[in-house]
């Protein structure tokens, strides 16, 4: 919370979403309510390594996982403009560390303009 210039507290709400299969927060709730699943088998471009490496069936055994399907963030774009540093720099990193950098912008975005879309 942070005190206006009259003294009263003002919150300032904004909404940053990364979701399966949907590129906004409304796109991600039609998908529920259509009942439309995102979730997908992995593909060696989810872990950046061949998932059947790690895959099997039984659960509890260590280093492994026991499901080949999730729902995996795919066909995501990082615009490295606006952040205030350097645009190749922020290429180079691992698509995780975009991700960390996009929801936050969104969610700062969406408080000033209201649009989710966008």
């Amino acid at each position: 919370m942070k005190t206006g210039r009259t003294g009263e507290q003002i919150a300032v709400v904004g909404m940053g979403a990364l979701f399966p299969d949907a590129t906004s927060p409304e796109q991600f709730w039609a998908n529920l309510v259509a009942n439309k699943s995102a979730v997908s088998q992995a593909t060696e471009r989810d872990f950046d390594i061949d998932p059947t490496l790690f895959f099997n069936e039984e659960k509890g055994t260590l280093d492994t996982f026991y499901s080949r399907q999730g729902g995996f963030i795919r066909d995501f774009s990082f615009d490295p403009e606006g952040y205030k540093l350097d645009a190749q720099i922020l290429l180079n990193q691992d698509r995780h560390a975009h991700w960390c950098l996009y929801v936050p912008n969104r969610r700062f975005r969406t408080a000033v303009t209201g649009n989710t879309t966008a």
